[in-house]
């Protein structure tokens, strides 16, 4: 994890306070009843967010975004030259469509329909329901485009390069209002 990471993380944590989202998900692959008890934890900890002033919120919500951004759009500069929205798609689509990633996202589907089958949902609720979890990685994935595109970073290792070209730029432009002047 990189310095900045880091310190946003722990600011994060702070600004969370005693909210503890449960990450243990391969669990959730031993049985829908655990799926269940995960997600349950977890809303309930989101609630805990949902509570909270709206300013420390959205400063939660900013601060998430860029960490995920600081992460994604480094790595999305790395494998395509570019950090804009169609690289930061394509590198979490590829992320997606990895054979452990499609695996583990089938047998999450499976537990879940198991799970949601048994809370007495007529079969047009049902047929729903699959299809929003059949839509749910492509909308997660425009979820994260969205919010990480919210925040546009610099590339560090560019950093220097760019500003001896503002530099170099704004010479130019004291440059040409002198010659203007004279």
């Amino acid at each position: 994890m990189n310095a900045t990471i880091d310190v946003l993380g722990k600011r994060l944590q702070a600004l969370m306070g005693d909210v503890n989202f449960r990450s243990d998900y391969h669990r959730a692959l031993e049985s829908s009843e655990q799926l269940l008890e995960i997600g349950a934890h977890n809303l309930a900890e989101y609630e805990k967010i949902e509570a909270m002033p709206e300013e420390r919120q959205r400063r939660i919500e900013n601060l998430i975004w860029l960490i995920l951004a600081e992460q994604i759009q480094v790595e999305a500069l790395k494998k395509y030259g570019n950090s804009g929205d169609p690289s930061v798609r394509q590198f979490i689509e590829n992320g997606f469509s990895k054979p452990e990633i499609e695996l583990e996202w089938e047998k999450y589907k499976q537990l879940a329909k198991e799970g949601i089958g048994n809370e007495g949902l007529n079969d047009i609720q049902l047929g729903a329901v699959y299809h929003l979890l059949d839509l749910l990685p492509r909308l997660i994935i425009e979820l994260i485009v969205e919010g990480v595109g919210r925040f546009r970073l610099l590339p560090r290792a560019e950093a220097p390069r760019i500003i001896a070209a503002l530099v170099d730029m704004s010479k130019e432009t004291e440059h040409a209002d002198t010659c203007r002047h004279n």
